[in-house]
């Protein structure tokens, strides 16, 4: 059997949810993050599909079961499509109770300031491939896909204090 998730990035820097991740990862199920996911949906042996029930006045309240082909079909690409670029979630991630190291602080200090790996790597007193190997677990950990997407969220996981324009 094989067990396909995809969730929004936010699931990792919540640390129940990333626990519960974590567990299934471990248990072989395949999960990434996206930065948006549009709809909760459950697809079953590519010929069901079960999605949110919603009313106007109630909001979600239930379930519905879809085996019309092209609801199927619709539903199944749209994943495809969000898994094709979202973030594999690691087996052994975890979300950490106190952020960064000293280094990592320090290294995104240096980076938000402007400096270059080079430059990084000189004051911290490390190889340029050690500052850019730091850099990408940190955008791992993040759910990050540019330097510039890590550097947004580690300000809202509060990891580096917001710069003054």
């Amino acid at each position: 059997m094989r067990y396909r998730m995809l969730y929004p990035d936010r699931a990792r820097s919540m640390p129940r949810i990333a626990r519960q991740l974590g567990v299934l990862a471990a248990a072989g199920a395949e999960i990434r993050t996206a930065p948006s996911v549009p709809v909760d949906a459950l697809v079953v042996d590519g010929s069901r599909v079960l999605l949110p029930r919603e009313t106007p006045a109630q909001g979600p309240c239930g379930l519905v079961l879809f085996q019309l082909p092209s609801i199927v079909t619709t539903t199944v690409e749209l994943f495809d499509r969000l898994w094709a670029t979202a973030v594999p979630w690691n087996a052994t991630e975890q979300p950490s109770e106190h952020g960064l190291n000293e280094r990592e602080r320090a290294l995104l200090t240096l980076l938000s300031a402007g400096c270059t790996d080079v430059t990084a790597a000189s004051r911290l007193g490390v190889s340029v491939r050690t500052v850019r190997r730091a850099m990408a677990d940190m955008m791992n950990r993040l759910g990050a896909r540019s330097r510039f997407q890590a550097g947004v969220k580690a300000v809202d996981r509060g990891w580096i204090e917001p710069q003054a324009m």
